[in-house]
């Protein structure tokens, strides 16, 4: 029996609950019962590529940001038993409701009820979205110890005793970004070496922050069914100029403007922050996509000098194991 709603994602409904309330009665002739341990794999849903990635990132933004002030509101309760957390009833139904029709309308194929759900989805993140505020309070949510630089202004940082980090054109079109632990070099936009500094060794296998696109033309739906024979589209994006983005002593980064085609580019910004007590470097790649292609779809690739026979992907709320390799017999 499926349990959880899938389509859409979340937790039980009150018609699963009820489903297993009144299977109990099976209980005991499960030994006997066909079982499934692990993922339930659907073979025609291989790909499931997005065409509506902002809509996505924005729910998920809204579902983190709504998760870290009802944990906030919760323990000012605690502490002022006459505090309410009624405030938070409005946005909590806008981005549910929002969200279930932008579900509904992954499996409805009229353009125009699909068009109005992302036009109310929009107006949406506008109303939950903190960034127009003119003050802003450090808060951690999170159940570990965590340090980073914040930036507060265009050239101060919330933080005094980080580690340089610098910039170099090595040659034009060649940069070397460095700090305490970590050399990156980019070339032509794509990260040629990422080197450990620490560990003394090379931590890529190819060229990481590498673009591709492949043809999507599945057997039968777009975005959803890729087979195997994709990849043998594969096509690399060729990146066509890249300049210093930041030089600020705590975070430097470079940006590159790639072609895709005609109508459609991306703007990508590799970054690296200073180093901070003894906390793992972090190498960030942000990508800026305008996207006007059919029958498409676009990957990025890091490949990375580790070996293991299965890698962990984090979900929702667990983490889901796929082998590295392909069996060829």
């Amino acid at each position: 029996m499926a349990f959880g709603k899938g389509d859409g994602g979340g937790g039980p409904t009150w018609q699963h609950l009820e489903r297993m309330r009144r299977l109990r009665v099976l209980r005991p002739k499960a030994p006997s019962l066909v079982t499934w341990y692990g993922e339930l794999y659907f073979e025609l849903h291989r790909g499931v590529y997005t065409t509506q990635a902002r809509t996505k990132l924005h729910n998920r933004s809204s579902e983190i940001l709504l998760h870290d002030i009802e944990l906030l509101a919760t323990i000012a309760s605690i502490q002022d038993k006459g505090f309410t957390t009624a405030f938070l009833a409005l946005p909590l139904r806008c981005v549910t409701m929002t969200r279930k029709r932008f579900m509904q309308c992954q499996g409805d194929r009229r353009g125009a009820f699909a068009t109005n759900i992302h036009r109310s989805r929009r107006r949406t993140n506008a109303a939950v979205d903190l960034r127009s505020l003119e003050y802003a309070v450090a808060l951690h949510p999170l159940p570990w110890p965590r340090k980073e630089l914040i930036d507060v202004s265009e050239t101060n940082t919330s933080s005094d005793d980080a580690k340089a980090v610098t910039v170099d054109e090595i040659t034009p079109g060649l940069f070397q970004l460095q700090n305490a632990h970590l050399t990156v070099t980019v070339k032509n936009g794509t990260i040629t070496s990422i080197y450990d500094r620490r560990a003394r060794r090379e931590t890529l296998a190819g060229k990481a922050n590498q673009y591709a696109v492949f043809d999507d033309k599945p057997i039968y739906w777009q975005a959803w069914d890729a087979e195997m024979y994709h990849l043998d589209a594969r096509k690399e994006l060729s990146n066509s100029n890249t300049t210093i983005h930041e030089d600020k002593g705590h975070r430097a980064s470079v940006v590159t403007e790639t072609r895709i085609s005609e109508n459609s580019s991306i703007r990508t910004i590799i970054s690296l922050t200073s180093v901070l007590d003894e906390q793992p470097s972090l190498i960030e790649c942000t990508a800026d996509v305008d996207w006007h292609e059919t029958m498409k779809f676009q990957k990025v690739e890091f490949p990375v000098k580790v070996s293991n026979t299965e890698a962990s992907y984090e979900t929702q709320y667990g983490v889901i194991k796929r082998p590295t390799h392909y069996n060829t017999s």
